[in-house]
């Protein structure tokens, strides 16, 4: 009886063992951005085992999209990736935009377990306002012997348009002439975006 209650105790042991080797986390910084802007969208993780490659799928709102130099979108990966590590962006059926970075396995091992993953460079179009839950799904990481791991539960972050809204005026300037984002000055009754006192504002 004792040789089988120290088995399962062995078992239980070992159990909890590899379950806390496959605990990682990623974490997803909020977002303040201007609308036809850009603004950086930091992540971070931290992980029992050091990865090769990861994986995530962002589920980005209306009007919100990641930046582009010329047709490379910006994702800029931290000094912990080797040199040979690249980030693969493309639009999943689902929608979101999924971000798979591998630079193979065994030898382009990341150089850290925990710190900065990335950089995200979102762009927001002229007509985004407000503020927007963003899920991220999917998260998943790799280790040097190809074994994949997925994250417990999804993540998500907040993106909020910055420089907004009637009440980023103040009363003693609201006489000063407003312009529409072609450069045309507009009345007091024009509705959409508009730049007042080097303020975008949305009327």
């Amino acid at each position: 009886m004792k040789t089988i209650k120290s088995l399962l105790i062995c078992g239980l042991l070992a159990l909890t063992s590899s379950a806390f080797a496959q605990s990682f986390t990623f974490t997803f910084g909020d977002v303040n951005i201007v609308p036809g802007e850009t603004a950086a969208l930091n992540v971070t993780f931290k992980s029992d085992v050091v990865p090769a490659g990861w994986q995530m799928y962002l589920y980005l709102p209306t009007g919100i999209t990641i930046a582009e130099e010329g047709d490379e979108p910006l994702v800029e990966l931290s000094d912990v990736h080797h040199k040979k590590h690249g980030v693969d962006v493309t639009k999943a059926s689902d929608g979101s935009m999924m971000l798979v970075m591998s630079g193979g396995t065994k030898t382009y091992e990341m150089s850290a377990s925990e710190g900065d993953l990335c950089t995200i460079t979102l762009k927001a179009d002229a007509t985004f306002e407000g503020s927007a839950t963003v899920d991220v799904k999917k998260i998943a990481i790799a280790d040097k012997g190809g074994k994949q791991y997925n994250m417990a539960s999804d993540a998500s972050f907040t993106i909020t348009a910055k420089g907004t809204g009637i009440n980023s005026l103040d009363a003693a300037t609201d006489d000063a002439p407003a312009y529409n984002l072609a450069g045309q000055k507009v009345g007091k009754n024009y509705k959409g975006i508009i730049v007042k006192n080097g303020k975008k504002v949305l009327k």
